[in-house]
């Protein structure tokens, strides 16, 4: 039998995967009863959930409304980048003495690899999501810094699905710029980009 916890995790994936496919998006309203029958959970996980993901910012409750999913500005949207950024330089400094070497290699090949699917003109959404969530993970993980590993935990689903949201539209256009803008983001303070970072970490990492 599920425990009570699990049942509200249920809901929150629940609710993440439809933002990330494109089914739901700012401004659609999230319904507790019709969310609760989908995920084939009482009324008390479902409220839970939303209230969780109020807590982070991907949904607003509205009086007289009940949820809806937040329909983010272009200045919002900068200003988690610029968040997210921050907090990941300060992470990166406390990992990079502790991520095994054998980890940044196999990513640096993962992302290069990918990379070159995206100059060939394919579009691996999918690959991408993986490797991306692979990077950051693994940075959140050796931070060594309990309270930002913590915090980056906490936020790492708003990131993703501004990311998977980002993307659904990518893999809808006529052509690769989107995507290889993304696979190519630059990570701020360190002047590499997402395909290279392996490569700098292991460097340092050796030094």
């Amino acid at each position: 039998m599920a425990m009570h916890g699990d049942k509200r995790e249920h809901v929150v994936a629940w609710v993440l995967d439809r933002i990330a496919t494109g089914e739901l998006g700012g401004g659609d309203r999230l319904v507790t009863q019709e969310i609760a029958n989908a995920t084939r959970v009482s009324l008390t996980p479902v409220r839970e959930a939303l209230a969780e993901l109020a807590g982070i910012g991907l949904v607003d409750l509205l009086p007289n409304r009940g949820a809806v999913i937040h329909r983010f500005s272009n200045r919002e949207i900068s200003g988690i980048c610029r968040v997210r950024k921050s907090l990941e330089c300060e992470a990166i400094r406390w990992a990079v003495m502790r991520i095994p070497p054998e980890s940044l290699r196999h990513l640096d090949d993962l992302l290069s690899k990918l990379e070159a699917r995206v100059k060939a003109g394919a579009k691996p959404i999918k690959q991408a999501r993986v490797a991306d969530t692979k990077l950051h993970e693994l940075i959140r993980n050796h931070c060594g810094n309990p309270f930002l590993e913590r915090e980056l935990q906490r936020l790492s689903r708003l990131f993703r699905s501004l990311r998977d949201a980002s993307w659904v539209q990518a893999s809808e256009e006529p052509d690769c710029d989107r995507l290889r803008e993304e696979v190519a983001e630059r990570s701020s303070g360190h002047g590499q980009t997402h395909t290279s970072f392996g490569a700098v970490l292991v460097a340092n990492r050796a030094q």
